[in-house]
Protein backbone atom coordinates (compact mmCIF):
# COMPACT_ATOMS: atom_id res chain seq x y z
CA UNK A 1 0.00 0.00 0.00
CA UNK A 2 1.96 3.40 -1.15
CA UNK A 3 1.84 6.22 0.41
CA UNK A 4 0.95 5.01 3.83
CA UNK A 5 1.21 6.87 6.92
CA UNK A 6 3.25 4.73 9.41
CA UNK A 7 1.82 5.86 12.39
CA UNK A 8 4.15 5.13 15.00
CA UNK A 9 7.77 4.50 14.94
CA UNK A 10 8.10 1.38 17.05
CA UNK A 11 8.69 -0.84 19.31
CA UNK A 12 9.01 -3.26 16.16
CA UNK A 13 13.01 -1.94 16.02
CA UNK A 14 13.65 -3.28 19.32
CA UNK A 15 16.52 -6.01 17.85
CA UNK A 16 18.57 -7.34 20.87
CA UNK A 17 20.35 -6.59 23.81
CA UNK A 18 23.66 -5.69 22.66
CA UNK A 19 26.07 -5.14 26.11
CA UNK A 20 24.54 -1.81 28.36
CA UNK A 21 22.22 -0.39 25.35
CA UNK A 22 19.04 -1.95 24.13
CA UNK A 23 17.97 -0.82 20.82
CA UNK A 24 14.26 0.04 21.18
CA UNK A 25 13.86 0.63 25.16
CA UNK A 26 15.86 1.18 28.00
CA UNK A 27 16.12 0.16 31.79
CA UNK A 28 17.53 2.63 33.99
CA UNK A 29 15.13 1.73 36.82
CA UNK A 30 14.06 5.46 36.93
CA UNK A 31 12.37 6.91 33.93
CA UNK A 32 12.50 4.29 31.05
CA UNK A 33 11.92 5.22 27.59
CA UNK A 34 10.66 2.58 24.67
CA UNK A 35 9.49 3.23 21.25
CA UNK A 36 5.41 2.37 20.62
CA UNK A 37 4.97 -0.32 18.79
CA UNK A 38 3.08 0.77 15.25
CA UNK A 39 1.00 -0.52 12.25
CA UNK A 40 1.69 -1.52 10.15
CA UNK A 41 5.16 -2.67 10.94
CA UNK A 42 7.96 -1.36 8.79
CA UNK A 43 9.40 -4.70 7.08
CA UNK A 44 11.76 -5.05 4.30
CA UNK A 45 10.96 -6.89 1.27
CA UNK A 46 14.72 -8.95 2.20
CA UNK A 47 16.80 -9.79 4.77
CA UNK A 48 18.51 -6.66 5.37
CA UNK A 49 16.11 -5.47 8.43
CA UNK A 50 13.50 -2.56 8.90
CA UNK A 51 12.98 0.10 5.68
CA UNK A 52 11.42 3.70 4.87
CA UNK A 53 10.91 4.16 1.40
CA UNK A 54 11.20 7.25 -0.20
CA UNK A 55 8.54 10.05 0.61
CA UNK A 56 6.96 7.38 2.66
CA UNK A 57 5.33 9.59 5.72
CA UNK A 58 6.16 8.15 9.53
CA UNK A 59 5.91 9.14 13.14
CA UNK A 60 8.11 8.61 15.78
CA UNK A 61 6.65 7.43 19.09
CA UNK A 62 8.33 7.48 22.90
CA UNK A 63 6.66 5.89 26.00
CA UNK A 64 7.87 7.19 28.81
CA UNK A 65 7.35 5.11 31.90
CA UNK A 66 8.26 6.42 35.16
CA UNK A 67 8.80 3.40 38.16
CA UNK A 68 10.01 6.45 40.90
CA UNK A 69 7.21 6.79 43.49
CA UNK A 70 6.84 10.47 42.66
CA UNK A 71 5.91 12.99 39.69
CA UNK A 72 8.62 13.43 37.46
CA UNK A 73 8.65 17.18 36.48
CA UNK A 74 10.50 19.66 33.97
CA UNK A 75 11.55 16.68 31.94
CA UNK A 76 12.71 17.34 28.11
CA UNK A 77 12.35 14.54 25.78
CA UNK A 78 14.30 15.51 21.92
CA UNK A 79 14.41 13.30 18.72
CA UNK A 80 17.67 13.15 16.10
CA UNK A 81 18.47 11.09 13.31
CA UNK A 82 22.11 10.17 11.66
CA UNK A 83 21.75 10.99 8.12
CA UNK A 84 22.33 14.11 5.92
CA UNK A 85 19.71 16.74 7.12
CA UNK A 86 19.06 16.98 2.87
CA UNK A 87 17.61 14.06 2.84
CA UNK A 88 14.81 15.37 5.14
CA UNK A 89 13.44 13.18 7.89
CA UNK A 90 13.48 14.47 11.39
CA UNK A 91 14.62 18.07 11.20
CA UNK A 92 18.19 18.92 12.09
CA UNK A 93 17.14 21.07 14.86
CA UNK A 94 15.96 18.65 17.56
CA UNK A 95 12.49 18.28 17.88
CA UNK A 96 11.89 18.65 21.73
CA UNK A 97 9.31 18.17 24.28
CA UNK A 98 9.92 20.69 27.22
CA UNK A 99 8.67 20.50 30.88
CA UNK A 100 6.97 17.21 30.23
CA UNK A 101 5.18 15.28 33.40
CA UNK A 102 5.15 12.43 33.86
CA UNK A 103 3.12 10.70 36.97
CA UNK A 104 4.41 8.65 39.62
CA UNK A 105 4.09 4.85 39.53
CA UNK A 106 1.07 3.55 41.43
CA UNK A 107 1.21 0.37 43.70
CA UNK A 108 -1.60 -2.46 42.38
CA UNK A 109 -2.38 -5.72 43.64
CA UNK A 110 1.33 -5.68 45.47
CA UNK A 111 3.08 -4.47 42.51
CA UNK A 112 4.13 -0.92 41.58
CA UNK A 113 2.91 0.05 38.15
CA UNK A 114 4.69 2.44 36.00
CA UNK A 115 3.38 6.11 35.45
CA UNK A 116 2.66 6.59 31.54
CA UNK A 117 3.64 9.44 29.26
CA UNK A 118 3.29 9.03 25.86
CA UNK A 119 4.45 11.39 23.13
CA UNK A 120 4.22 11.43 19.02
CA UNK A 121 6.70 13.46 16.99
CA UNK A 122 6.12 13.93 13.14
CA UNK A 123 4.83 13.00 10.46
CA UNK A 124 8.45 13.26 9.06
CA UNK A 125 9.77 11.61 5.67
CA UNK A 126 13.18 10.84 3.55
CA UNK A 127 13.01 12.41 0.56
CA UNK A 128 15.95 11.65 -2.21
CA UNK A 129 17.39 8.99 -0.27
CA UNK A 130 19.85 6.39 -2.25
CA UNK A 131 22.46 8.83 -3.21
CA UNK A 132 25.00 7.91 -0.25
CA UNK A 133 21.67 8.42 2.47
CA UNK A 134 20.64 4.65 2.75
CA UNK A 135 20.18 4.08 6.28
CA UNK A 136 19.24 6.23 9.00
CA UNK A 137 19.24 5.51 13.33
CA UNK A 138 17.03 7.63 14.50
CA UNK A 139 17.54 8.53 18.35
CA UNK A 140 15.70 9.31 21.51
CA UNK A 141 16.97 11.58 24.67
CA UNK A 142 15.85 12.48 27.68
CA UNK A 143 16.61 14.58 30.63
CA UNK A 144 15.20 14.38 33.61
CA UNK A 145 15.92 15.69 37.60
CA UNK A 146 16.25 13.12 39.96
CA UNK A 147 15.79 13.69 43.98
CA UNK A 148 15.83 10.74 46.14
CA UNK A 149 16.60 9.66 49.32
CA UNK A 150 18.03 6.62 51.38
CA UNK A 151 18.35 5.92 54.77
CA UNK A 152 20.13 4.03 57.60
CA UNK A 153 17.33 3.74 60.62
CA UNK A 154 20.72 3.10 63.84
CA UNK A 155 23.87 4.81 63.23
CA UNK A 156 25.31 4.63 66.58
CA UNK A 157 27.67 7.70 68.05
CA UNK A 158 30.23 7.38 70.98
CA UNK A 159 33.01 9.77 72.66
CA UNK A 160 35.68 7.48 72.16
CA UNK A 161 36.08 4.04 69.81
CA UNK A 162 36.89 2.36 73.44
CA UNK A 163 33.97 3.54 75.23
CA UNK A 164 31.65 0.90 77.00
CA UNK A 165 27.81 1.39 76.10
CA UNK A 166 24.48 0.33 77.13
CA UNK A 167 23.32 -1.13 73.70
CA UNK A 168 25.66 -2.63 70.43
CA UNK A 169 27.65 -0.31 69.21
CA UNK A 170 30.78 -0.72 67.42
CA UNK A 171 33.46 1.84 66.03
CA UNK A 172 33.34 0.54 62.50
CA UNK A 173 30.09 -0.16 60.40
CA UNK A 174 29.20 -1.29 57.59
CA UNK A 175 25.77 -0.77 55.97
CA UNK A 176 24.44 -2.53 52.73
CA UNK A 177 21.50 -4.57 51.27
CA UNK A 178 18.50 -4.26 53.53
CA UNK A 179 20.27 -2.44 56.08
CA UNK A 180 19.91 0.82 53.38
CA UNK A 181 16.30 1.74 52.53
CA UNK A 182 15.68 3.51 49.59
CA UNK A 183 13.86 4.47 46.42
CA UNK A 184 14.04 2.90 43.15
CA UNK A 185 16.22 5.14 41.36
CA UNK A 186 19.10 5.70 38.49
CA UNK A 187 21.62 6.57 41.09
CA UNK A 188 21.22 4.12 44.51
CA UNK A 189 23.39 4.37 47.71
CA UNK A 190 24.79 0.76 47.52
CA UNK A 191 27.00 0.46 50.37
CA UNK A 192 27.60 3.29 53.68
CA UNK A 193 31.15 2.53 55.83
CA UNK A 194 31.09 4.46 59.39
CA UNK A 195 34.22 5.22 61.29
CA UNK A 196 34.67 6.80 64.65
CA UNK A 197 36.97 8.69 66.03
CA UNK A 198 38.01 10.51 69.48
CA UNK A 199 38.40 14.45 69.10
CA UNK A 200 38.08 16.15 72.65
CA UNK A 201 34.56 16.03 73.46
CA UNK A 202 33.46 15.77 70.54
CA UNK A 203 32.92 12.52 68.43
CA UNK A 204 34.48 12.23 64.39
CA UNK A 205 32.33 10.76 62.29
CA UNK A 206 33.73 9.53 58.57
CA UNK A 207 31.17 8.04 56.38
CA UNK A 208 32.33 6.09 52.78
CA UNK A 209 29.05 6.45 51.02
CA UNK A 210 29.18 3.64 47.69
CA UNK A 211 27.10 4.99 44.73
CA UNK A 212 25.88 2.19 42.11
CA UNK A 213 24.68 3.72 38.80
CA UNK A 214 22.12 2.16 36.44
CA UNK A 215 24.52 0.43 33.29
CA UNK A 216 22.42 3.15 30.72
CA UNK A 217 22.56 6.46 31.17
CA UNK A 218 24.64 9.53 32.47
CA UNK A 219 24.46 11.48 35.58
CA UNK A 220 24.26 15.56 34.29
CA UNK A 221 23.88 18.70 36.64
CA UNK A 222 20.86 21.03 35.37
CA UNK A 223 21.98 22.41 32.41
CA UNK A 224 25.76 22.52 32.60
CA UNK A 225 26.32 19.53 30.83
CA UNK A 226 28.58 18.34 33.41
CA UNK A 227 28.81 14.69 35.38
CA UNK A 228 27.95 15.61 38.80
CA UNK A 229 25.68 15.31 41.34
CA UNK A 230 24.81 16.87 45.07
CA UNK A 231 24.89 14.71 47.84
CA UNK A 232 23.76 15.54 51.34
CA UNK A 233 23.77 13.28 54.12
CA UNK A 234 22.26 14.44 57.71
CA UNK A 235 22.41 12.65 61.07
CA UNK A 236 19.15 12.67 62.76
CA UNK A 237 17.26 15.69 63.18
CA UNK A 238 19.80 18.27 61.77
CA UNK A 239 22.07 16.99 64.67
CA UNK A 240 24.89 16.98 62.23
CA UNK A 241 25.13 17.85 58.79
CA UNK A 242 28.56 15.71 56.88
CA UNK A 243 31.01 17.56 54.45
CA UNK A 244 31.23 14.95 51.44
CA UNK A 245 33.50 15.36 48.53
CA UNK A 246 36.80 17.65 47.66
CA UNK A 247 35.23 20.02 44.84
CA UNK A 248 35.41 23.62 45.01
CA UNK A 249 31.44 23.95 43.69
CA UNK A 250 30.14 20.83 46.87
CA UNK A 251 29.08 18.61 44.02
CA UNK A 252 30.01 15.23 43.20
CA UNK A 253 32.37 13.97 39.98
CA UNK A 254 30.53 11.06 38.65
CA UNK A 255 32.02 11.19 35.13
CA UNK A 256 33.11 7.49 34.51
CA UNK A 257 31.95 4.14 35.50
CA UNK A 258 29.10 2.88 37.15
CA UNK A 259 30.12 3.05 41.30
CA UNK A 260 31.51 5.94 42.87
CA UNK A 261 32.82 6.64 46.27
CA UNK A 262 32.53 9.52 48.19
CA UNK A 263 34.12 10.20 51.36
CA UNK A 264 32.01 12.17 54.09
CA UNK A 265 32.61 13.58 57.79
CA UNK A 266 30.77 15.43 60.17
CA UNK A 267 31.81 16.27 64.05
CA UNK A 268 29.40 16.12 66.84
CA UNK A 269 29.46 17.48 69.81
CA UNK A 270 29.50 14.62 73.15
CA UNK A 271 30.03 16.75 76.14
CA UNK A 272 26.49 15.55 77.95
CA UNK A 273 26.48 12.41 76.43
CA UNK A 274 28.68 9.18 76.00
CA UNK A 275 26.81 7.62 73.39
CA UNK A 276 23.38 7.55 71.22
CA UNK A 277 21.77 6.39 67.97
CA UNK A 278 20.35 8.51 65.31
CA UNK A 279 19.08 7.75 61.68
CA UNK A 280 21.38 8.66 58.90
CA UNK A 281 19.78 10.16 55.72
CA UNK A 282 21.19 10.48 52.40
CA UNK A 283 19.67 12.77 49.75
CA UNK A 284 21.35 12.76 45.93
CA UNK A 285 20.07 15.56 43.61
CA UNK A 286 20.69 15.43 39.91
CA UNK A 287 19.24 15.19 36.49
CA UNK A 288 19.87 12.28 34.48
CA UNK A 289 20.30 11.57 30.53
CA UNK A 290 19.11 8.54 29.06
CA UNK A 291 19.70 7.80 25.05
CA UNK A 292 17.74 5.54 22.80
CA UNK A 293 18.43 4.24 19.76
CA UNK A 294 16.23 2.89 17.01
CA UNK A 295 19.14 0.53 15.54
CA UNK A 296 19.49 1.08 11.88
CA UNK A 297 16.70 1.71 9.31
CA UNK A 298 17.30 1.04 5.82
CA UNK A 299 16.32 3.86 3.36
CA UNK A 300 14.79 2.83 -0.14
CA UNK A 301 14.56 4.63 -3.30
CA UNK A 302 11.06 3.15 -3.14
CA UNK A 303 8.09 3.12 -1.04
CA UNK A 304 7.26 0.09 0.74
CA UNK A 305 4.91 -1.54 -0.27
Amino acid sequence: MRGVIISLLLFVLVLFISGCQQPGQTNVGGVDMMYIEGQPRIECIDEVGYCLGDGEEFRVGVRLKNNLPKKVVDATLCIFHTVSSSTGGVPAAKPCRTGLEVPPAQESGGNMVAGIKDEIFGPYSYIGVGRGNDETNINAELQYPVFSTFKISDVCVKRRPSEETDFPCLSKQSFSGEGISGEIAPVVVDRVEKNLAEEGDKAKIRLNIHLRKALQGDVVWENTGENKLELEAVLGNNLAFFQCGNTEDGLVDFKAGTTKEIQCTAVVDMSEQSAFKEALNIYLTHDYYVLMPTGKIKLTEDEVI
